[in-house]
């Protein structure tokens, strides 16, 4: 138990910061973390289970993990709640609510009076039920699948209806009409300059007044299609599978043997680009304007197409991509998918300037830091790498395994934590404060020094330089003098 003990307080020599806050330890119970005023900022019990904490853009976030979680903003309002996320959670801003049950039954509604109150609400339960009520009959419809049914404005579609699916299916969108009967064998569609017919997977043809022709037999095994009629280079394709597939234009040049494994590419607008391929995906080899492949798979693949650079090295061991995103250059390096992940980014007329930088190694860590002196570290963190940019996993679960934080805000401010608040350190410019749990506790600062032992059972206090104090059952909040107890 010394060794623990021992062990605990060297890890808590350095998890937020909170510049003049202090720490009320009466832990497992309940862990406060106060403000010079005595206010208190944040706090947690039962371990990492109840909590309560600020959010960094303002408002709050509290809750009994990992059942329930709750979002506040500045002025009370609630954002969203959680219950055993994801299995349950609802969303609310000044426009809409909603809610999702595994993101299978889902509700949605304008919010209460807002600019859209009495717009559409919506209800469905997946694949079954699908409904939305806007007080028309034009655009409400109610739906059940596959009995019969008909939704608007769904699945990338303007109508979708249908009857005893796959007896009978009817899209609609652009000006097309699509049926499927008995689906996917017999389809047909009509309208928008478009014509088509399949008895799949037999035979089909479908024309698009100018703008495209194609038809196959036997799919996918043999097709013909031109494509662009309606641009200057008009582009033939085709192809006898597994035997031979080529495509054709002004523009490019390109054919496959033996599909998919030998061919090549030779294009010449809009961009130039060269291929060669052997053995497809093995080896591929390609060149052109801001862009290159070299593929040698397993072993080495790099690829950098359009300022996006991509390597991979023993797949599917390593990965490395870099690119520019709205004035950052990004670089994301992975192995083994989830083992290790790691992003950078710095501004992109800066590089040798700040770098920011976010890793995980599962399930061991993560680890933040903005560049600007604000770090994060925890330990354990099985769940970063997977969801490392899922703030309701990272607020949910994730703190139910962080046996130890280190929190960084700036140069002198530290927080550090172990076992869920168990040993606690926070330093705060020149003050320096100290926790184990409600046994013992210490705080240093210019103006003295205090030791507490069983929450006020034994108190050594001592001004700057002066003499120390002796105080017994010292355990009225309003005796003790010390920032220690504040």
């Amino acid at each position: 138990m010394f060794t623990l003990c021992l062990g605990a307080a060297i890890l808590a020599a350095a998890a937020p910061a909170h510049g003049a806050e202090r720490e009320k330890n009466a832990w497992p119970f309940r862990v406060d973390q106060k403000d010079a005023d005595g206010s208190t900022l944040a706090w947690q019990g039962a371990g990492p289970l109840f909590f309560s904490r600020p959010l960094p853009e303002g408002g709050r976030v509290h809750g009994f993990r990992p059942f329930w979680v709750a979002r506040e903003s500045a002025v009370g309002q609630r954002i969203s709640t959680t219950f055993l996320y994801p299995v349950f959670f609802a969303r609310a801003d000044e426009t809409v609510r909603a809610w999702s049950i595994l993101n299978l039954i889902n509700h949605r509604e304008p919010a209460a009076g807002s600019a859209t109150e009495g717009a559409a609400h919506g209800f469905d339960v997946w694949p079954f039920y699908f409904s939305r009520n806007t007080g028309s009959a034009e655009t409400s419809y109610h739906a059940l699948f596959p009995i019969a049914g008909e939704v608007r404005n769904r699945f990338y579609r303007e109508r979708v209806s249908w009857l005893l699916f796959p007896l009978y299916l009817r899209t609609e969108a652009r000006g097309v009409v699509a049926k499927s009967y008995v689906w996917p064998f017999v389809r047909t569609a009509s309208g928008g300059g478009v014509e088509r017919f399949a008895l799949w997977p037999l035979l089909g043809w479908r024309n698009q007044a100018g703008i495209s022709r194609e038809n196959y037999y036997l799919w996918p095994f043999i097709y013909h299609q031109t494509t662009g009629l309606d641009t200057p280079a008009p582009v033939e394709s085709g192809a006898v599978l597994p035997f031979y597939a080529y495509e054709r234009s002004a523009e490019v040049q390109a054919e496959t043997f033996a599909w998919p494994f030998f061919g090549y590419v030779d294009r010449t607008a809009p961009y130039r680009y060269s291929e060669v391929r052997y053995f497809w995906p093995l080896f591929v080899q390609g060149a052109g304007d801001d862009r290159q492949r070299s593929r040698w798979a397993p072993f080495y693949t790099h690829s950098v197409t359009k300022g996006y650079d991509k390597q991979w090295v023993l797949w599917p061991f390593y990965r490395r991509d870099q690119w520019d995103e709205e004035g950052l250059t990004r670089t994301q390096s992975r192995v083994l998918y989830f083992l290790y992940r790691s992003e950078t980014q710095r501004r992109t007329t800066q590089p040798d300037g700040p770098v920011a930088i976010k890793d995980h190694l599962w399930p061991l860590y993560s680890r933040w830091d903005n560049g600007a002196g604000r770090r994060q570290f925890q330990l354990l963190s099985p769940f970063g790498s997977f969801f490392p940019n899922n703030d309701d996993i990272k607020e949910t679960w994730g703190p139910l395994l962080a046996f130890y934080r280190r929190d960084v805000q700036g140069p002198r401010e530290t927080r550090t934590s172990f076992l869920f608040d168990l040993v606690t350190r926070r330093r705060s410019g020149d003050e320096t404060e100290f926790h184990l749990g409600p046994l013992y506790g210490a705080v240093h600062s210019p103006a003295g020094d205090q030791v507490e032992v069983g929450r006020g059972l034994l108190t050594l206090q001592r001004d700057a330089g002066g003499p120390w104090r002796v105080i017994w059952f010292n355990f009225s909040a309003k005796g003790r003098t010390s920032s220690l107890s504040r």
